[in-house]
């Protein structure tokens, strides 16, 4: 999918609602992933906020301010932004959202060979995106599943609370975005 502006693509995870076509289409929040290969100029989004990661490769100076690997950056979709990458091509991930109906948060979860981790869920919608290693994952509540395994690169989707139990199976980072409705 072409960025705003023309100077690149973007991947489209997920968007809401479902049917909305971004950009043209009035949406209230859409995760992406785009591959940056050179200087450009993000596109600007009047009353939005934006999320953004580099997940692959060694990252980007947006308006003369480095944005490292796995850190994510919050900034208004209003703002003009200056992007130069600091070696080669990135990839990264980005969620564009409306500030006036919903908030969101992206972190960052390092896991280590064997290691678990227990994440409680309010009510939401939830990414889990396996940047590097695999994880395995179960959870009990408003939406429950037995263990499955969470391969590198896969993203899952969580929407309602719940407790998420994951044990990695190696060295894993994954990306974790939470959407959250202000009404």
């Amino acid at each position: 999918m072409p960025w705003k502006n023309g100077q690149g693509v973007t991947a489209e995870i997920a968007i809401s609602p479902d049917s909305a076509k971004f950009p043209q289409d009035e949406f209230i929040w859409r995760l992406s992933s785009a591959t940056i290969k050179a200087a450009n100029t993000f596109s600007q989004f009047e009353k939005c906020d934006r999320l953004l990661a580099v997940w692959k490769g060694e990252g980007l100076v947006l308006n003369d301010s480095e944005l490292l690997p796995f850190t994510p950056f919050q900034f208004s979709g209003e703002q003009a932004i200056e992007c130069r990458l600091i070696n080669d091509e990135v990839v990264d991930l980005g969620l564009i959202y409306r500030r006036d109906q919903v908030s969101a948060e992206m972190k960052v979860l390092t896991l280590v060979k064997t290691s678990s981790q227990t994440l409680s869920l309010r009510q939401g919608v939830h990414f889990l995106v396996c940047a590097e290693g695999t994880f395995s994952m179960s959870a009990k509540g408003q939406f429950s599943v037995d263990t499955i395994e969470v391969m590198n690169e896969d993203t899952f989707l969580v929407e309602g609370a719940c407790s998420l139990e994951l044990v990695a199976s190696e060295p894993t980072k994954i990306f974790f975005i939470s959407i959250y409705d202000k009404k």
